[in-house]
Parts: C-alpha cells; sequence; structure tokens
C-alpha cells in the first residue's frame, strides 16, 4: 500500500497534529517538516501541525536551562540569528508541567459541546441500561439457586 493511500480514509475529516519537539535547529524545523511532508503525502486532506512546545517563552517562563546550539547542523546559521547561541531540551520541562501544557493543549481542541451531549448521552444511557442489567444479575442468581 502506498503511504498516499494510508491517508485516505482520513480525507472527511481535518487532522490537527499537536507537536511537541525540543527548541533547538532540527526541533523547529521538524514542526514545519513534518507538515510538508504530510502535505505530501495526503495533498487532499486538511493538515494542520501546531507546535505546542518548546517554545521560546516557555523556556523563559521555566527558567529552562540552556544547552550549547550543534554548530554541525545545516540549520544553525538561521536559529542563531533568531533565538541566538544556546537551546533548550523539551524533557527539560518538569514533567508536572509538561502534563499540564499537554491536557490544556488537548482540551483547547475538544469541541466543548459536542463532548457536552456525548456526556448527557452516555449518562441516559447508562441510567436506561442500569435496571436491565439488575434483572440479569438477579436472573442468573436465580439460575445458581442463590
Amino acid at each position: 500500500m502506498a503511504v498516499e493511500d494510508r491517508f485516505q480514509k482520513y480525507s472527511d475529516k481535518p487532522i490537527k497534529i499537536l507537536d511537541f519537539r525540543d527548541h533547538d535547529p532540527s526541533g523547529i524545523a521538524m514542526t514545519d517538516d513534518l507538515e510538508n511532508r504530510l502535505t505530501r503525502y495526503g495533498p487532499n486532506l486538511d493538515i494542520t501541525v501546531k507546535r505546542i512546545a518548546l517554545s521560546f517563552a516557555q523556556v523563559r517562563q521555566y527558567g529552562l536551562a540552556p544547552n550549547p546550539v550543534k554548530m554541525a547542523d545545516s540549520r544553525t546559521p538561521a536559529y542563531i540569528a533568531q533565538y541566538g547561541m544556546e537551546c533548550w531540551e523539551l524533557d527539560a520541562i518538569p514533567p508536572d508541567e509538561l502534563t499540564k501544557i499537554v491536557r490544556a493543549a488537548v482540551y483547547a481542541e475538544i469541541d466543548q459541546d459536542i463532548w457536552k451531549a456525548t456526556v448527557e448521552r452516555s449518562e441516559r444511557e447508562k441510567k436506561e441500561l442500569e435496571p436491565r442489567i439488575e434483572e440479569m444479575v438477579e436472573q442468573l442468581r436465580s439460575m445458581n439457586g442463590e
């Protein structure tokens, strides 16, 4: 199966990818590269890649310890021009803070009206099924002589 064919089953839905990467020359470039590749493999798809972390604002917010930029990376000169000689790793964010960032990013993508309607429907269905389940349990008990 061709790579292009794998994506066709998603052609009727918008696809949003939440991207988490290091703030370094390669990490910054990978976000754009990911969107470009996915668009190339699925030209009829509505794909958006949204970089969630690591941003320069998050670097400052969390006071993350810097690393030196790798000079061997071909993307380094453009990175240095924009951000300077330091870079930062995503895993430097404390795990509990990264969890909050992930949750907030996912929550922001949820249509709250649809979510609420789904939860309400699920609760209704559960209440409708409870008497039937209790009846079946009683029937099983009577069959087992309890």
